[in-house]
This record gives structure tokens, C-alpha cells and sequence, in this order.
């Protein structure tokens, strides 16, 4: 895929036959196809900029690219980071604009809407290891330089997944959100890592997403 490769973790066809057997084989789809686009769309800025993330695997939970970005400028990081979200932004308008002409499309691409817009704001949530925490670090980089950077957006990640997991308690009172618990630990453990630069990671979970949003 035009010098981009394109691998399948094995638990990747365990997390789809979970979703077919569950009857929702076509969210599946559409969330995957959703996560290649917003991965493909970081691998080909981060090419124009002169680096390198020429591999895509996808995952149980989302999807990953990586490759050879060492020594990332601060203005390149923030166009590579926000090139996935900006991605799925795009695509979820032009289907939103598409159903004022053509109404009857509604029906074939609804889905594909909910799917890229909420894939859109869940990244530029501002906490690793979400595109919006990227954008961050560059930020606070800049002014206070990249290790101090580094520890505020470790701190911000952490508060934020102990609010996430207050939220899943709360759930738990009512209808307990698994997807939610889910993704505090995604986001934790995320922050905590959040020098690993060279790779970017889309969680495309149907569920975590409706939950958020």
C-alpha cells in the first residue's frame, strides 16, 4: 500500500468473530476501515515531512503505526498528530453535507458518520496516547521544553483516566460501561508511556466511543 505495510495482530480476527457473533460484523468493519484511514493519514504527512511510519497493524482494540520518526520537529509533530483526526473530521462532514442533497444516502452512510466523527473527537481529547495529547506536548514543549512537557502531560493523562474510572463507578450504580473502565486503562497506561514518539495508536472500539460521546 504504496510503501505502507499493513499487518493483522491474530487476536485481531478473535476481536471480529466477537463482533460477528454478536450480530454487528458491519460496525466492525466500518471501524476498521475508519482506523486504516486516520493511521494512513499520519503515515502519509508524517512521508511528506520527511519521516517515516510505514507500518500499520491492526490491533484487538485499534490500530497502530509505527515506524522511524526520531527527531520529530515540534510544528511536524502537531501536523502528523492532528492529520489522523482531521481525516476522520473530513470524512464525517462530507457524509453529514452529502445527506442534504442526496437524503436517500442517510441510510448507507450514517454509520460512517458516527463512526469518523466520534473517532475525530475522541483524538483530540488532549492526553496521551490520543492525537490531541501529541498536539499538547508540542505545545508545552515549546515553552517549557520536552522533559518538563513530558511530566505535565503524564499528570493530565493520569487525572484524566481517575476521572474516567470514576465514571465507570458511577456506571455501575445504573448500567455498568466496561468500555469506559477500558478506556481509563488505555489512557493510564498511556500516559506512563508517552515517550514511546514513534507510535501512534487509534482505539476504534464502537462501544468506548458511544460511551464518551
Amino acid at each position: 500500500m504504496g510503501g505502507i505495510n499493513v499487518k493483522i495482530h491474530p487476536l485481531f480476527f478473535l476481536f471480529g468473530v466477537y463482533y460477528a457473533a454478536t450480530g454487528r460484523i458491519f460496525l466492525f468493519a466500518i471501524y476498521t476501515i475508519c482506523a486504516v484511514g486516520h493511521e494512513l493519514a499520519h503515515s502519509i504527512t508524517a512521508q511528506k515531512l520527511g519521516y517515516k511510519l510505514n507500518e500499520i497493524t491492526l490491533m484487538p482494540f485499534g490500530a497502530v503505526a509505527a515506524g522511524d520518526i526520531d527527531g520529530l520537529k515540534l510544528k511536524d509533530q502537531t501536523a502528523v498528530a492532528l492529520a489522523g483526526p482531521l481525516f476522520n473530521l473530513a470524512v464525517g462532514i462530507a457524509c453529514v453535507a452529502a445527506w442534504w442533497i442526496f437524503p436517500d444516502l442517510y441510510a448507507f452512510t450514517d454509520m460512517i458518520a458516527e463512526a469518523n466523527l466520534s473517532m475525530a473527537a475522541i483524538n483530540f481529547i488532549p492526553v496521551f496516547p490520543l492525537d490531541g495529547g501529541r498536539v499538547l506536548q508540542s505545545f508545552v514543549s515549546a515553552r517549557h521544553g520536552r522533559e518538563k512537557s513530558l511530566k505535565i502531560c503524564k499528570i493530565i493523562g493520569a487525572a484524566f483516566s481517575v476521572l474516567l474510572a470514576a465514571a465507570f463507578v458511577l456506571t455501575c450504580f445504573n448500567q455498568m460501561n466496561l468500555s469506559i473502565l477500558f478506556f481509563a486503562a488505555f489512557v493510564f497506561f498511556g500516559a506512563i508511556s508517552c515517550k514511546k514518539e514513534n507510535r501512534y495508536i487509534k482505539v476504534f472500539s464502537g462501544e468506548t466511543e458511544r460511551s464518551l460521546l
